[in-house]
């Protein structure tokens, strides 16, 4: 569970904010990825807040302004909603396609092993994605 709701939405909040930490040499500014940054960054935490209205009773607790609150409070739960929830629905237009279409990789294969039951054909299918999205990963960030 904390793999997937905590390790590698930090690894993914942290390489789309910039923050992430990296060799001295690099150059954070040549990051392409990392635009979730200043007026972003603002503008995507206060759509998530305006979103929780429209999320269905299920969610007892729905994410907060990421923006306001992710260093403060923000548990597993509120992870995998933003991140495989409402992420998908917030980087198109503003992240390369390369880096939108890899994180689709790793939503879909996440989404598939979250279901309550699981076929031994999807079970397959997510593994499939989740080994393309980690070649691809270390193609695209790894420099």
């Amino acid at each position: 569970m904390h793999l997937i709701s905590l390790n590698i939405t930090d690894l993914l909040l942290g390489l789309l904010q910039g923050t992430i930490d990296c060799n001295k040499d690099d150059d954070i500014s040549k990051w392409d990825w990392a635009v979730l940054t200043g007026g972003v960054w603002e503008w995507q935490g206060k759509i998530v807040e305006q979103m929780r209205w429209y999320l269905p009773g299920s969610f007892d607790r729905p994410p907060r302004n990421p923006a306001k609150k992710i260093s403060s409070g923000y548990k597993a739960h509120k992870f995998l909603s933003y991140v495989y929830g409402m992420l998908v629905g917030l980087l198109p237009g503003v992240i390369p396609d390369r880096y939108y279409k890899n994180f689709c990789l790793l939503l879909h294969g996440i989404r598939l092993i979250l279901q309550w039951t699981i076929t031994k054909e999807e079970a397959q299918l997510a593994h499939e994605s989740l080994v393309v999205f980690c070649l691809k990963f270390k193609e695209l960030y790894v420099q």
